[in-house]
Order: C-alpha cells, then structure tokens, then sequence
C-alpha cells in the first residue's frame, strides 16, 4: 500500500471515530515512525503470572476491580495469601451476558 494513500485513510478514520482527531493524527505520526521490520520481530513473553479477575459486563454494575484492586494489601498481610499472589500481575476482564 502506498505510504500516502495509508497517511490519508488514517487521517480520515481518525476524524470520523475519534472526538480529539489533533491528539489521534499526533499518535498516527509516532506509530508511522517505527520501522516495519522492528514491527514484525518477534517479542520475548514476559514470565510474570497474570491472575484474571472476570466479571460479567454489566452498565447497572459497579466496577468491582478497582475496590478489589485498591484492597490487595489486606491479602499480603496473611503469609499464604501473599505467596500465592507475590510477583502476580492482576488484570480487569469482561465477559458477554449469557444468552
């Protein structure tokens, strides 16, 4: 694809989708700075454990992670607890209500 032809349909996905187009075209302009070979290389995996925390998706809900989250320090004052999450990475997940 030509690099000019790609600049312009960013630009104009960028004025159609998002509300701070300036911002979006700024950040257009640093991902068109990287090289694609240093795209395609393969990355390393990262060996940090990641504990999902999943929750139904829900807009009547509250956000339960941050609470969760904001109280993790209340499991590192029990030894077993903190063993079992020590050098984990908790992440937020949403699943679909079942039909």
């Amino acid at each position: 694809m030509n690099k000019t032809i790609l600049k312009q349909q960013l630009s104009e996905l960028a004025n159609i989708l998002i509300k701070r187009p300036k911002e979006v075209k700024t950040r257009l302009k640093k991902a068109l700075e990287i090289p694609r070979h240093q795209l395609l290389c393969v990355k390393e995996n990262s060996h940090e454990q990641i504990l999902p925390f999943i929750s139904t998706h829900n807009l009547k809900n509250k956000d339960v992670f941050g609470i969760v989250n904001q109280n993790l320090k209340i499991c590192n004052n029990d030894t077993k607890m903190k063993n079992i999450i020590s050098g984990t990475k908790i992440i937020n997940c949403k699943r679909q209500v079942p039909k």
